[in-house]
């Protein structure tokens, strides 16, 4: 193999790595949401009532 072959073997190989890093990093960050953007209603302080009396 020539050096020219080895350096884009190599490349495609970084490449594959970070995809699978990165579709590893997208399934775990789907799994927290929306855990961590909870409903209004939820927030402390929060009166649902009396904003809708407005």
């Amino acid at each position: 193999m020539i050096k020219h072959e080895i350096v884009m073997e190599e490349k495609k190989k970084d490449k594959n790595e970070q995809e699978t890093k990165k579709t590893e990093l997208d399934k775990e960050l789907d799994k927290t949401f929306p855990a961590s953007d909870p409903p209004a209603h939820t927030r402390p302080g929060h009166n649902r009532d009396k904003d809708d009396k407005k």
